[in-house]
């Protein structure tokens, strides 16, 4: 069940990531927006991850919120690093 869960949670932030990097690139003022908003909806799933994990009483909370924090911080690095070649690769496509 655990294993399940922190694949959920991955698949949702690399989704989200890639919704937030697609939708705010080439924009002005886009690379804030993407830091922004996907620290914003790390936020909301930390708080999610947490109120379920209470609600139901379930000890998967520790792995879950871990693997979370560092895809967040992996999709950082990847905007602050590759942000501006993979926004020059989509756009000539």
């Amino acid at each position: 069940m655990m294993k399940k869960w922190i694949i959920i949670n991955s698949l949702i932030s690399i989704i989200v990531f890639a919704f937030i990097f697609h939708t705010n690139m080439s924009k002005s003022g886009g690379d804030m927006a993407i830091g922004a908003f996907n620290v914003l909806f790390g936020f909301i799933q930390l708080i999610t991850i947490i109120g379920i994990s209470f609600k139901n009483k379930s000890h998967i909370i520790h792995n879950t919120i871990l693997t979370v924090l560092i895809l967040q911080i992996i999709e950082m690095i990847i905007l602050v690093k590759w942000g501006y070649q993979i926004r020059n690769y989509l756009i000539n496509q």
